[in-house]
């Protein structure tokens, strides 16, 4: 798990990784997680070979759903939701290859 701060010492990243040995880079696999400088959640999600994969979670202020995306391999695919305060969906997209139908 690699963890990253912000200035004062809060959590800003955190997610999982390993190591390509032809690159001698991180990549990240699995979860990752990224929080305000008050360390409330800001968004969720996963990664697979360095790119977003699934479904990703944003969140407003106090922890509440903001927005539901989901990726396949870094690209936005399938439906998109956006969020009123309420929980009710105040927008909704539906991307094709990355592009909104």
């Amino acid at each position: 798990v690699e963890t990253t701060f912000w200035e004062d010492g809060t959590l800003k990243w955190e997610y999982h990784y390993y190591l390509h040995q032809e690159r001698n880079d991180q990549i990240k696999e699995g979860w990752a997680r990224r929080y305000s400088k008050t360390g409330e959640l800001v968004s969720k999600g996963k990664y697979k070979e360095d790119e977003e994969h699934g479904l990703w979670v944003g969140y407003r202020w106090g922890g509440k759903v903001w927005n539901e995306t989901e990726f396949s391999h870094g690209t936005r695919v399938g439906r998109d939701f956006t969020y009123f305060e309420n929980g009710q969906v105040s927008r909704e997209r539906h991307y094709v290859d990355g592009k909104i139908e």
